[in-house]
Order: C-alpha cells, then structure tokens, then sequence
C-alpha cells in the first residue's frame, strides 16, 4: 500500500496530524517485521532499535501495540497525542542522526512491557516492530521459627519470603542440594505489577547442614538464594542479565547477613577485646608488682 502524505489536507491525502489515525489502519496492512527483543530491568533505561536510510523522512511515529503514541518526530505539529504515560519519558536519535530512529525509553516500568512498533517514510512507509519485555529480580528473606513444627521439637518452621520480582517466580526448597517438600506458596502482585511470594517448609536441620531456599526467575540466569546452617543466615544473588540481540550481560553478586548474625558478630568482637584489654591489664599489674618486690628488697 502506498500513501502521500503532505503538510496541509486535502482529497486523497493526509496531513502530519492525521499519522495516528492512519497508521491505527496501516498496522493491520503492513507486513510484522519483527526486529529485535529487548529485555530491561525494572527503574533502568532502554533502547529500543530501528536503523533506517539516510534520505529524510515524512514523518517516524513510535507507539505500542494499542496504538499508543510513544514519541514522534513530525514536522509543524506538536506531541499533543504522546501517551501520559511516556511524556518526558523517551528520547529520539532522528532528525540529528539521519539513519537513526531508534528510541530511547527512560524508567522502565512493569507496565511498559509491550510490543513497540517504528514507523518512519521515505518513499513508502516502512514498519519495524521491537518487543520489550520486562524483569525485576526479587528480594529475598528468610525467617526462622523454633517449636511450631507438628513433627517434633527438633524440627523448626522456615518461611521464605520474595518480594519485589517480575515475572512471577518459583521458590524451591533444598537440604544439602536435595529438594525438600514444601507447602503450597503465596503469590501476591502489587499496584506497579510486581511481585511478592511466599513459602514455608518444616524440616530438622542437622548439624553441619545447610537449608537452602533458592528462588529462581524465568527471565534472569542465575538465582536468589538465602543458606541456613551454622547459626547464620546469609542470602545469595548471582544473576545474568540476558538482553536478547544486545550481547550484554550483568552478574552481580552480593552475600548479606541477617542483623542478628550481624549483632551476634559485634558481640563477638567487643567480648574479645575486652579480653584482651583484661589480660593485658592483669600482666601490667603483675609487673609492676614485681617492679616493687623487687626495690624493697634492695
């Protein structure tokens, strides 16, 4: 289908103001051709792609897949029907990079998960759609409860929460990398789409074990996981961050303490010190009583 487009109206043609309208019909003509996938953390920036010729163009329209206008680059007009939820929010390369209509998308949210659509024309007009997906990785505790296990006094009730992840994630339960039955979870989602789960198991812990609850999302490698052994509780996070077409990747590792561990650690070092301070005060005595002996002998 072949289009004219020019900056007044008339029969037969269409202004820059009428992009909208227009291409809520061309998206049901044109051909999907699907560019790229992008994946992008929830509160990062993103980039989604659509390299073009250098020739000047018409008109380069963004909008997702409900026909919501993203951002727009169209000559005379203003940006009066851009989305609220997008105002201030995007960034266009094109008309300062002639080959480039690619849209910088700012704050990603849970609700920006779409399929987002380039419009630009030259001689025809031409259609390149991005899918965005979105990811959050959860947040994770560990709480233990002695002597509410139905099993026996040796057994305690552990309950693992995961907050704050997309998408909905699975928790698994392993005693010494075997998976331990647990009950059946909880799965909350909060007003930003986010998630919040929940599972407890009851199990004896022997000496020199280790429980661990690992909690796994679809979209990210690796995992979050929190170890139970030993007295302490500490909580895991190895991630890969696995944009599709960027060739980028993110593995961060960070290994918190529970704040009990945390005070039963400074406990441990003030009563050392304190030792210390004690024998080092004894020996002081000890010589000085010596000191004495010593000249009242002479």
């Amino acid at each position: 289908m072949r289009a004219q487009w020019s900056s007044g109206t008339g029969s037969g043609r269409l202004g820059c103001g009428g992009v909208r309208g227009a291409l809520v019909l061309l998206v049901h003509l044109l051909a999907v051709q699907t560019q790229d996938t992008r994946l992008a953390l929830v509160g990062t920036d993103v980039l989604l792609p659509c390299s073009c010729p250098e020739e000047s163009k018409s008109f380069l329209v963004w909008q997702t897949m409900d026909n919501k206008v993203v951002d727009k680059h169209c000559p005379g007009t203003d940006k009066q029907d851009v989305h609220g939820s997008f105002r201030d929010r995007t960034q266009l390369f094109y008309p300062a990079e002639k080959h480039n209509c690619s849209m910088l998308l700012r704050g990603v949210s849970v609700k920006d998960e779409s399929n987002y659509s380039c419009f630009y024309k030259t001689e025809q007009i031409k259609k390149l759609d991005v899918e965005l997906l979105v990811a959050a990785q959860y947040s994770i505790q560990v709480e233990v409860n002695s002597g509410e296990a139905a099993q026996g006094p040796r057994s305690d009730v552990y309950r693992c929460h995961a907050t704050g992840g997309y998408p909905a994630g699975q928790i698994l339960w392993l005693l010494d990398n075997v998976t331990v039955t647990s009950g059946p979870p909880t799965e909350q989602q909060n007003e930003d789409g986010l998630y919040n789960l929940s599972s407890t198991v009851t199990v004896r812990v022997p000496e020199g074990s280790v429980l661990r609850c690992v909690v796994r999302n679809p979209r990210l490698e690796g995992s979050v996981h929190a170890e139970v052994g030993h007295c302490r509780i500490t909580t895991t996070v190895t991630v890969t961050h696995t944009a599709v077409g960027r060739g980028e990747s993110v593995s961060p590792t960070l290994e918190t303490t529970q704040p009990w561990v945390a005070v039963g650690g400074v406990m441990i070092i003030l009563s050392m010190l304190l030792l210390a301070f004690v024998t080092l005060s004894y020996r002081r005595h000890r010589l000085r009583r010596r000191v004495r002996l010593v000249f009242s002998g002479w």
